[in-house]
């Protein structure tokens, strides 16, 4: 397949860590912000997340936050990141079979050895593999469980110099 992207897939933990108010993770938070401010503009870029990400930072935030409050950040930021981070798999109204979606699920928590969470992610990457080129999470076990099945696909930690990475890709390709 040709393309002329770099695909940047951004794991489900990120998001639901910027969702946070703690300075614990302000390396999240300065990631998205510039992905959103800088990184975005770069049309050699794309960058994807699972339409199951929501979801997850939906819960962590409930579990922290009045629902309306939850709904409240989720509205503003689902709006602002509309156009930059895109979900996959990409339409929810294409032909879709529950039962396979499931098969498919237990088939990838079998092989990589992922809890839920994880195996949402994965199946997002499994699917679209040919149009990702870096998955970016913070969690290390994970990274290492996708790079033993992933030899072309990069994963990187967050904390991994990971602006000078995707700096690096874009001055490639332009």
């Amino acid at each position: 397949m040709n393309k002329n992207f770099k695909g940047i897939f951004i794991d489900s933990n990120i998001f639901v860590s910027y969702s946070k108010k703690d300075n614990n993770h302000n390396e999240c938070k300065k990631f998205i912000d510039k992905i959103v401010k800088d990184f975005s503009k770069k049309k050699n870029l794309r960058f994807f997340v699972s339409r199951f990400s929501g979801v997850e930072t939906a819960s962590a935030l409930r579990r922290k936050k009045s629902r309306k409050d939850a709904e409240a950040f989720l509205f503003k930021k689902e709006s602002a990141w509309e156009n930059i981070f895109i979900p996959i798999p990409p339409n929810p109204k294409e032909k879709f079979k529950i039962g396979d979606f499931i098969k498919e699920l237990i088939e990838i928590a079998l092989k990589f050895g992922t809890d839920f969470s994880d195996t949402l992610q994965t199946h997002s990457i499994e699917t679209y593999k040919d149009q990702i080129d870096i998955v970016v999470t913070e969690d290390k076990d994970f990274k290492n469980r996708l790079q033993k099945r992933y030899k072309r696909i990069k994963i990187y930690l967050l904390k991994d110099d990971i602006y000078k990475i995707l700096s690096n890709l874009n001055k490639n390709e332009n």
